[in-house]
């Protein structure tokens, strides 16, 4: 799997990812979300799974302060995926997309659902490695 400029293609997700974000703090939404969809289709339909799961979580974050039922409709989406998903990273980045839903509420309920499915998910798995800058390895 690589890309036309000999990159590997989850390169190419990333680089579209972080243009996406880049994108929304800048104020351009409309960028932002092309460049978030192009990630999360490039990794889609390449099999990259877990580069999907966390372009579409990011874009989720992002969308969050512009549209919480966008944000809504795409973690609803993602979590179907990241169910089966047994990469351990996917769960500090699901740990940073629960600290960004607290305190978001929506009248519908919606993210209260997204927060109690994140939640489950997160039972059992292994924290995130915290690497401590008090300490020296040597």
């Amino acid at each position: 799997m690589v890309s036309v400029a000999g990159a590997p293609l989850s390169t190419d997700v990333c680089r579209d990812a972080t243009q996406g974000f880049i994108a929304f703090r800048s104020g351009d939404y409309l960028r932002g979300r092309e460049n978030y969809e192009q990630a999360i289709k490039k990794a889609a339909g390449n099999n990259l799974v877990e580069f999907q799961i966390r372009a579409a979580i990011h874009f989720a974050r992002e969308e969050l302060s512009v549209d919480r039922n966008k944000a809504a409709q795409i973690l609803e989406k993602v979590l179907g995926i990241a169910r089966p998903s047994r990469d351990p990273d996917i769960a500090g980045v699901l740990q940073r997309l629960l600290l960004a839903l607290q305190g978001q509420r929506d009248t519908e309920g919606k993210l209260d659902k997204i927060v109690s499915t994140v939640g489950e998910l997160l039972k059992g798995s292994k924290p995130p490695l915290i690497i401590r800058p008090d300490l020296k390895l040597s």
